[in-house]
This record gives structure tokens, sequence and C-alpha cells, in this order.
């Protein structure tokens, strides 16, 4: 059946092909994104929205472009589409003046495109990256023909959705780069003067939270190591017996230092299966379950360093300037979607698909550089970051 129906697939390519170029033709005399003739000054916006309704991490990487575009104008007004999933991460931001959350749905995305349309948008910027329509259709339907629609450049044919598509941004390597860089072939920005500067609104509350926490785990105030076991995607798995067998060569290799692990409701079995293998005298804890992303955040801003597959707490890592290793699968641009500013080990599997063929050894050594980095403290120039602080100094 399934070879029937890929075959089946095959025969219709075609006419999906013409079928979009169909509407792309009809959409771009609708909406006539001519190309942008005169990039727009900063100092003249108004208002700007940013659509961002997709990941936690995404979202992460997109928070130095609306740092940048503030600091250019302080008095601009910057709203953000969002999904539920990732709006959490922007209500403490104080560059951020108002969140529309797209939510699932025919009737989630007619309400949120209303409440925006309300706006008038000088610029709209669109940070989703793939190739969908969907976000050009929802830009337009914003924006109108007023508003002047910027991304990262697709084709030629997606100029049917867009007055600018950026091709310098295209070629960056890494996702916090290229936001930045749409905005300055959007507006009047010198590229080189452009600095990326990750961070994270955490908020007192969050960072509260999380001391309470952690004070009831032997991590305490800190210093911890930090294990997350938690993925949103398959390809992200790695064995659980490797979990364990790098929890137990840690707690050899720094039996002073607590180990942390982080996991969500579905990963709590295997968190008490560390703690209970790995966990002599108390020095293996799981956090408790919290909701709350900026939480999560406030408890990575406190390690020595981060231990995880690909997923949004590496870029929590970037943004809160902790060392971080990181697992990838091997169709993965790991240099797309790596750790930012900081130091880092990207432990990239032979496997196309999936992680679980990268050795413990690997990822136990990746860590040890870390967090013997850390503790003895000479700069490196293998790393690319600030240098770790001794973890007796980490704050309270």
């Amino acid at each position: 059946m399934s070879q029937i129906l890929s075959r089946i697939g095959r025969r219709l390519k075609p006419l999906e092909v013409l079928n979009r170029r169909f509407w792309m033709a009809a959409l771009r005399r609708v909406w006539r994104n001519r190309p942008l003739e005169r990039k727009l000054k900063a100092r003249d916006l108004r208002r700007v929205l940013f659509l961002r309704y997709d990941a936690i991490g995404d979202m992460i990487t997109t928070l130095p472009a609306l740092e940048l575009l503030k600091r250019l104008n302080p008095s601009v007004a910057i709203d953000v589409m969002a999904s539920p999933r990732n709006r959490r991460v922007i209500e403490m931001d104080p560059n951020v003046d108002r969140i529309i959350e797209l939510r699932s749905g025919l009737r989630g995305l007619l309400h949120a495109i209303r409440e925006a349309r309300r706006e008038r948008y000088d610029a709209i910027i669109c940070a989703i990256f793939g190739r969908s329509s969907k976000v050009g259709i929802v830009a337009n339907l914003i924006g109108g023909r007023r508003a002047v629609k910027g991304t990262i450049w697709k084709s030629e044919a997606y100029g049917a959705y867009f007055n600018v598509q950026s091709r310098s941004a295209a070629i960056l390597q890494s996702m916090w780069d290229r936001v930045p860089h749409v905005l300055c072939d959007v507006i009047d920005i010198d590229p080189e003067a452009v600095s990326i500067h990750p961070y994270l609104a955490i908020g007192e509350t969050s960072r509260n939270n999380a001391v309470h926490r952690l004070r009831g785990t032997a991590a305490g105030d800190g210093p911890y190591l930090l294990m997350n076991l938690s993925v949103s995607h398959a390809r992200n798995v790695w064995p659980a017996d490797n979990y364990e067998r790098l929890a137990t060569l840690l707690r050899e290799r720094y039996p002073l230092i607590p180990l942390l692990l982080l996991a969500m409701p579905d990963d709590r079995s295997l968190a008490e299966r560390l703690v209970a293998s790995c966990g002599a005298g108390g020095m293996v804890n799981a956090y408790p379950p919290t909701d709350d992303v900026l939480e999560v955040a406030a408890v990575v801003e406190r390690c020595v360093m981060l231990f995880s597959s690909d997923t949004g707490i590496v870029h929590m890592a970037s943004a809160t300037h902790r060392p971080v290793a990181a697992m990838y699968a091997g169709n993965v641009a790991a240099t797309d979607w790596g750790p930012y500013g900081v130091p880092c080990r990207m432990l990239v599997s032979a496997d196309a698909d999936s992680v679980a063929s990268i050795a413990v050894d690997d990822a136990f050594a990746a860590c040890c550089d870390l967090v013997e980095l850390g503790i003895a403290g000479p700069a490196s120039e293998r790393l690319g970051g600030s240098v770790l602080p001794d973890p007796s100094s980490l704050p309270a």
C-alpha cells in the first residue's frame, strides 16, 4: 500500500507544482509586493510585527533582533505573534510591547489576524524560515500593501509574499544571526555594526521559584551539573543506558558537584532511574516538574554546564551565557542550531536520523572539557566564548 501511495504521490507532484505556481502568480497580482527600493529609516518606524509562532528555542534565537531594533529606536512599538507554546519566553521581555497569540485552527488564525490588522504595521518581519506559504499569507492578510514584509531568501516565486528576501541573511550559518540581518535589508542598518546579544528576560518570580525548588535538592544554590533528558523530536532521543552511564562517569569524576536532571513528565521514570542508580549520597536529583519555561531558564542560568540533546534548552544556555554540550543528528545543521557565543561542544551523530549512535565516552569528554575549563579558568581558543567562572563564584 505504501508503494502505491508513493507512486500516486510522484505522479501528482507536477500538478502540485502547477497549482502552487498558479496561486503565487495570482497572489502576486493581488498583493503587488514590489521589491523594496529604499530601506526604511529606523527613527521613522512606529510599529513593527515579528512573526514567530513556532517553538520555544526558535523564539529565543529571535530576541537579539528585537533588542537591536529597540536599541535603534526606543520609541518603536514591537509586537510579536507567538504560539501558546512559546509566548511565555517573551512575557517579561521589556523589548516586546504586545504579544498576539496565534492559536490552532481556523478560528484562532482569523482572530490573530484580525487583532494584528488593527495596528497598521510599518513592517512585518517573518522570522519563520521554512519553505511554507502560510507565513507569507499571514503577513499579507495583516499588512496588506501598506506594510513592508521581509524574510530570509527563499526563491524568486516567494516575491509574491515579500518585499524583501534577504540573501545576506540566508548565507549566515547561525539562526541567531539571521533575523537581525533580515532587519538590515529592511531597515537602514549597517550590517557591520550589528552586534548580537543573546539574552532572556526571566523575571524575579521565576528566579525565586527556581531557587526555592533547588534548595529542596542537593543542588541547593549551586554550582551543579545539569543534564536535560527530554526532547521533542524522535531523532534526538538518546538511549536510557547511555544517560545512566554518563551520569555514573560524571559522579565518579566530580563527586563534590551535584548532578541535576531536567525531565518532562513523560521522562520522569528515566530521571527516577538515574537518581536510584547514580544518586548515592543524594548527589543526583531530579528538578521538580514545572510548566514555567522561564523557571527552567533560571535553573539553566545557575549551572556549571548543561548537557542536552538538540532542543530549546540549548538556546536557553546561550541566552543565559552557560556552557553547553549538545547532541545533534547527522542530518541537522548543527552550525545553524548550535550554541551561540558560549563555550560549547557539539556532538554530531554519524547516523543522519538519530543521535543514538553518539558514544558515551565522547559525551563524557565533552562535559569534562567544559567543567574543567570552568574550574581551572584559562581561556581557550577552541571554545569561542567567555571563560567559565570558578563554580564557587557562581551567584547564590
